[in-house]
């Protein structure tokens, strides 16, 4: 009901109360027949009247109810709503873990000369641009330098610096990484560096190809194993570019790394490879 009519019905109830006191003037001065046929008039819209008002005010509180009703039941459902909401995350989160866990159980098939420590990537060396992370595990749980750390993608680096809490981790994007690698289309061999201009695209580069390597963009560059760092056969990156260094005479490619950390989040937790054997890596 709008306010206006609200209004119309408070006049009609003031006019009204004017009458009653009209009426009961004309009776103490003994005009009762003509009070008789005023009151049957008077009183006809004064009923109307108070039928009406009496409507309004039901109205009035039946809206007032129904409102509070509907308040308190959106609060039910925007709580529940909240709820499958917390519980739709949370079983997503455990699809991923599970997903992940399953592709690392894959990769121990071929890794079984080592043991998996997994970490928590808490932070970047301060003026790397990603290309030194930092761990939340150290020596006290077996991880030293030069261990090789992976994510279920493929390789990420290896570790540079330790403590008993920590661990710093070179990526392949670091100016001082040297993995030795293989292109798993043709077997052209050659050694992948960071590049101090390359790193800021997320990018690193193959170098010391020979003129007729048979090496295209798109290939799949894995992990040669040679050294005593890296296991063989880990994904490192695909190729996205070719050239010519004139300064050394031979080609090169430029690589976009399966593991990209040059998005913060992306990547949150890494597995560090200790050698079953009790070696140390170093």
């Amino acid at each position: 009901m709008q306010f206006k009519d609200y209004k119309f019905h408070f006049i009609l109830l003031a006019v009204a109360l004017v009458l009653c006191i009209v009426v009961s003037v004309l009776s103490l001065s003994g005009r009762s027949s003509m009070i008789g046929n005023a009151v049957g008039t008077v009183m006809t819209p004064v009923r109307w009247l108070v039928t009406k008002a009496g409507d309004g005010l039901s109205g009035i509180t039946g809206y007032f109810g129904s409102n509070k009703a509907l308040n308190s039941e959106n609060e039910q459902l925007k709580e529940e709503n909240e709820r499958l909401q917390l519980e739709l995350e949370k079983a997503r989160i455990l699809q991923e873990e599970n997903e992940r866990l399953r592709n690392y159980l894959g990769l121990q098939d071929s890794l079984g000369e080592y043991r998996f420590c997994e970490a928590q990537i808490i932070g970047y060396e301060a003026g790397n641009y990603k290309a030194v992370i930092v761990l939340n595990k150290g020596t006290s749980d077996g991880i030293r330098k030069n261990m090789a750390v992976i994510t279920e993608t493929g390789l990420v680096g290896r570790v540079s610096d330790v403590g008993l809490k920590w661990a710093k981790i070179s990526t392949v994007l670091s100016t001082d990484a040297s993995v030795g690698i293989y292109d798993a289309r043709s077997g052209a061999v050659g050694v992948i560096e960071g590049d101090l201009n390359l790193k800021y695209g997320g990018q690193c580069v193959v170098r010391y190809l020979r003129a007729d390597d048979d090496i295209t963009i798109g290939d799949l560059i894995l992990t040669s194993g040679a050294g005593s760092v890296f296991p063989a056969d880990l994904a490192v990156g695909h190729v996205t570019e070719i050239g010519w260094d004139n300064l050394t005479k031979t080609r090169y490619a430029v690589i976009e790394p399966v593991v990209d950390l040059s998005v913060p989040g992306s990547v949150n937790k890494v597995m560090v490879l200790i050698p079953q054997t009790g070696g140390d890596g170093t």
